[in-house]
């Protein structure tokens, strides 16, 4: 067994997969940072992964460069997998899996059988793999002659190669904890993959190279401790001011995908500084930061200040772009939405639009980003009251969503909720539980137990059911919500108002006043610590608290809320709106009886 001063004295002495199949620590050491992904030790074995993947395709060139492409070849590999990622594999079946390790597989089917493992927790699988030379470009080598152990007919796959699942079938009938899957290798012309292919390099920017790539990664991961520390790390090593501004632009992203506006807009406008002294004035770097801000200031409701940024951010792209680039589209989305926000609705659907005509001449008509398009139209429509035309553009993302995403997928869990909003507004309450409950199936099964989106869905369904005058189960579904929102947000957090006002008007609907009236009153105490005083929000919540005075028989109180009710009413709906005649119609009821 080497150690690590062994190694350190040696390393240059083999190369890496001597080392990777010798019997030192290296293998285990480099499956667990490729598992875990703790950036510490991602930092020290990153010498060892770049020398392996570069011996990879160095072996790949000596060995395949010159060979005859319609030679085809078959590897197997025996591993355990747990019961969730086996189910997950074959609701993938059909599509596209990446291995996130450099996987080792022997030309022997009978050697791969000595690694299953014999767990009644583990899913013991053989895995298949063909590889044909003419259509297989992704890198692969025969270790035979670099193994530590001579002539071992084992073949090793490059980091984050790419399979196509094939056939999974028992290999005995009467146990079903061992299988066979066969995978074969994909080929890089391949539309599917290209559609992928595409999508990752946009979001995890491959034009960045080494750490910043690593860090990106980390950050579509979730990841966001992990992607900070690299960030941090690499802009403590870099003197250039180009790769400094990417990294201000980068912990940005880390600190908006936490929730920290603020903070991220601070760090895109360093970004902004440096490019400014560096850059043209034109280059897309600037578009970028200047968009980031933009979506920050949405998430913090500052519109206008949001629609300034997306404005400048569109302005270098349509120079720098053609006028079909995926970007472009983007710009039209973060218009869409800002214009949503707005209640500009028809500047809202203008732009979504033009996303969505882009998107279709681009990618296939099938794409997951295709769909979200017709699901940022849908909510506009449902948001215009323009409820068929919204259950038809979501009802478009849902189709297209069943077909190209994994059955477990966030997004469909969102076409289900958006379909289940649609028919909620069309008082078909039956349908809308139906959705609504399939997006809480969903998100149940991927997220974890206090999960803001639970909450919303709990919400939802609560709100359905109180249509339905089933208050029990309303009442259980909004307790649900709550108890997940005193687990992950601050004590007076907005949504806790919008729960204490649902609660409270289901006991107002079972006529438990009291109870109705504590939770109305826990609901204002929090709107009037985070909105302002003439919101309105106010009025029908001063209404609400008016009713269940004069249901207790308290007629001067029910009249004070009625009229600040109408008051602030006065101030924001039109002359004819029906809440304006419900209240002027409480308040001469409450006179007449005082």
């Amino acid at each position: 067994m080497y150690n690590i001063d062994q190694i350190e004295q040696e390393y240059y002495l083999h190369r890496p997969i001597w080392w990777l199949t010798s019997d030192c620590f290296l293998f285990s050491m480099l499956n667990r940072v490729l598992r875990t992904l703790e950036m510490d030790l991602v930092t020290k074995m990153s010498f060892f992964i770049h020398d392996l993947q570069q011996q990879i395709i160095d072996l790949h060139k000596e060995q395949f460069d010159q060979e005859n492409k319609s030679n085809t070849y078959t590897v197997y590999r025996g591993q355990g997998i747990s019961r969730s990622d086996f189910e997950q594999l074959k609701d993938t079946q059909g599509g596209l899996v990446i291995f996130n390790n450099f996987m080792l597989t022997t030309l022997s089917r009978t050697s791969s059988l000595a690694f299953v493992q014999d767990n009644s927790n583990m899913i013991s699988v053989i895995f298949e793999i063909t590889i044909n030379l003419s259509t297989s470009s992704p890198v692969f080598a025969l270790i035979r002659e670099a193994s530590y152990y001579q002539n071992e007919e084992k073949v090793i796959f490059a980091l984050h190669s790419m399979f196509r699942i094939g056939d999974i079938k028992p290999i005995q009938e009467t146990n079903d904890h061992l299988w066979q899957v066969h995978l074969t290798l994909t080929d890089d012309n391949n539309i599917q993959l290209q559609n992928l292919a595409d999508v990752i390099r946009k979001e995890t920017r491959s034009s960045h190279h080494g750490w910043q790539r690593l860090g990106n990664y980390m950050l579509k991961l979730n990841k966001f401790d992990e992607a900070e520390h690299v960030f941090l790390y690499s802009l403590n090593g870099t003197d250039n001011e180009q790769e400094k501004a990417r990294l201000y632009h980068a912990l940005g992203l880390v600190n908006h995908n936490q929730s920290k506006y603020s903070e991220a807009i601070e760090l895109y406008q360093k970004a902004i500084e440096i490019n400014q002294r560096v850059l043209p004035a034109h280059h897309i770097d600037l578009a970028d930061s200047y968009s980031s801000i933009g979506s920050s200031y949405s998430r913090m409701n500052e519109h206008s200040q949001a629609l300034f940024y997306h404005e400048k951010a569109f302005e270098i792209y349509q120079k720098t772009l053609s006028p079909d680039h995926l970007d472009l589209a983007a710009c039209y989305i973060n218009f869409g939405e800002v214009f949503h926000n707005l209640s500009r609705y028809s500047d809202a659907l203008f732009n979504h639009q033009k996303a969505l005509k882009i998107k279709l001449k681009v990618l296939s008509p099938d794409h997951p980003e295709v769909a979200s398009c017709h699901s940022f139209i849908g909510t506009v429509y449902n948001s215009m009251d323009e409820y068929s035309k919204a259950l038809s553009s979501h009802k478009e993302a849902l189709e297209i969503r069943l077909k190209s995403l994994r059955a477990n997928h966030p997004d469909l869990a969102t076409s289900y909720k958006n379909i289940g909003e649609v028919y909620s507004n069309l008082n078909s309450y039956s349908e809308a539980l139906i959705y609504h409950k399939k997006a809480l199936e969903i998100e149940l099964n991927i997220l974890p137990p206090y999960h803001h989106s639970l909450a919303l869905s709990y919400n939802n369904i609560g709100s359905v059911y109180d249509e339905l005058n089933d208050y029990p189960n309303a009442l259980l579904n909004y307790e649900k919500a709550l108890q997940i929102f005193q687990e992950i947000l601050p004590p007076n957090h907005p949504s806790f108002a919008i729960s204490y006002n649902n609660i409270a008007g289901v006991y107002s609907s079972l006529k438990e006043y009291l109870n109705a009236l504590l939770y109305y009153k826990k609901a204002l105490e929090i709107s009037h610590k985070t909105l302002p005083a003439n919101h309105p929000y106010f009025a029908p919540l001063y209404g609400h608290i008016g009713m269940v005075y004069a249901h207790i028989g308290d007629h001067s109180t029910a009249l004070e809320y009625y009229e600040q009710a109408l008051h602030l009413s006065q101030q924001s709906l039109p002359p004819n709106h029906p809440h304006l005649q419900l209240y002027k119609d409480g308040i001469d009821y409450i006179k007449n009886n005082l």
